[in-house]
């Protein structure tokens, strides 16, 4: 009895598990339907209707060509749904669902053809919600929103961004920022992988330091995609130029002529040169070298590519300045200058500029006045008769317990006066003469020089 008992419930058992006859028949006659096939992402969905038979599964086959036999996306599953997540942008597939019975059998779907964005294709047909929904929102989360693998490879001339193509895209934007540009550059409606960046006016990347470059891809879809990486410019060498070296016309620091680099003064300690920066002419770096007329011996001075640099850009970095301060400087000697401008591009071109030092000139105490704790001191310039320097722009006055700075004002003939509150005894007191430019307050605009002073001590009672 018990062996008929135990034949029973696996009989029983069977038949729960395993489909009827019937529905095995039925099988047979069943191939999935509503088949569609859409745009998802960077990847492609398909979706089809259910089979109402119990253990069905489906597999997902893609072909280049119907007559082809496709390739497995997917393992056998039982969702009525599925994501290629790898399609190649405008490539065309034929997508085939076939579905797979308990019994082995097999029920192959119509190959539906599909062309990968750009000619995006919309479904139209009436579907399972469930299966598209999933296909969709997996296919959505398969596709990335960070673009990663942005570089840069340049040099002053010109900079290379590149980046890995993203699937389904419509068009790449970049956008290069630096601190010292006053709003960012971008470049829309690209459809390659890269870009090569001039700088704002062609000529080179004339700013030094960090530049940032962001990618933004499009998609077919609306999505984006974005990324971004920095890149520090290469600086400037200022090596020394060749012998003789010519000027070149695309390097005028000055408008029109390198004649802009004019020595101004003369100053008794050595010269000071201004010149205006051209700025759409990729100048990115300055050299100053000194010689001595008949000399063939060029003493470098100072160049941009030092930090910190002896060069002054004031008020704006479109005017240069550069004082140099002569150690011994012999009176009525020509001294030689060599300004080399370099440019993005690697060009160099240089202009010499001859400045004879003046003779000598010197301050003299005048007689002073003394009343009570207040004492007034008077001094004058006196320039040499011939090859004189400029005159003060401005003379600073000092003594202990006080300083005070005079702005011009002076007569050469009357000479200069101050009157000051100071203590009983001897009092040193120290003029200086000074040139260079400054405010009405006192603050300096640009080098100062003061090369000129006298002391002398006054006695109060």
């Amino acid at each position: 009895m018990f062996p008929c008992l135990i034949r029973f419930a696996c009989w029983i058992a069977v038949a729960l598990v395993l489909p009827s006859r019937a529905e095995a028949q039925k099988s047979r006659n069943l191939s999935p339907s509503g088949v569609t096939v859409q745009s998802a992402g960077a990847g492609v969905a398909i979706d089809w209707l259910p089979i109402p038979v119990r253990g069905v599964t489906y597999r997902v086959l893609r072909a280049p060509d119907p007559a082809s036999a496709g390739v497995d996306l997917i393992a056998p599953s039982s969702k009525n749904g599925a994501v290629d997540p790898n399609p190649a942008p405008g490539v065309t597939y034929f997508y085939q669902v076939v579905a797979v019975f308990t019994d082995g059998s097999q029920q192959a779907a119509a190959p539906v053809q599909f062309t990968v964005p750009g000619a995006m294709v919309k479904s139209v047909s009436t579907i399972s919600s469930r299966g598209r929904s999933s296909a969709v929102a997996a296919a959505a989360a398969a596709a990335p929103t960070v673009l990663s693998g942005i570089s840069v490879n340049g040099t002053m001339a010109a900079a290379t961004v590149t980046w890995p193509p993203v699937q389904a895209v419509a068009s790449y934007t970049v956008t290069r920022s630096h601190p010292n540009d006053a709003t960012s550059h971008t470049s829309p409606s690209l459809t390659t992988t890269t870009w090569t960046d001039t700088g704002i006016r062609g000529v080179g990347l004339e700013n030094a330091g960090v530049y940032t470059y962001q990618v933004t891809a499009t998609r077919t879809d609306g999505s984006v995609v974005t990324g971004s990486t920095t890149w520090t410019r290469p600086d400037p060498t200022c090596p020394a130029p060749a012998p003789n070296q010519p000027l070149l016309v695309a390097l005028d620091p000055a408008v029109g002529s390198m004649a802009g680099f004019v020595a101004t003064g003369p100053f008794p300690s050595g010269p000071m040169f201004n010149w205006n920066r051209n700025a759409g002419s990729g100048v990115v770096g300055y050299r100053v070298d000194r010689s001595v007329s008949g000399s063939s011996i060029w003493a470098p001075l100072a160049t941009t590519c030092t930090v910190p640099s002896a060069f002054h850009f004031t008020p704006a970095p479109s005017m240069v300045q550069f004082v140099d301060t002569i150690p011994n400087i012999v009176p009525n000697t020509t001294y030689l200058y060599r300004l080399t401008a370099y440019a993005t591009t690697g060009d160099i071109g240089s202009h010499i500029v001859p400045w004879l030092a003046p003779n000598t000139a010197t301050l003299q105490w005048l007689p002073g006045t003394i009343s009570g704790t207040s004492v007034t001191v008077k001094w004058r310039y006196n320039p040499p008769a011939t090859n004189a320097p400029a005159s003060p722009v401005w003379y600073q006055l000092q003594w202990p317990g006080g300083s005070q700075r005079l702005q011009r004002g002076c007569s050469a003939l009357a000479g200069c006066a101050y009157t000051a509150s100071v203590a009983s005894g001897a009092q040193a007191f120290r003029v200086v003469a000074g040139w260079g430019r400054t405010t009405h307050y006192g603050s300096s605009l640009g080098p100062t020089i003061s090369a000129v002073a006298a002391d002398t001590v006054i006695t109060v009672p």
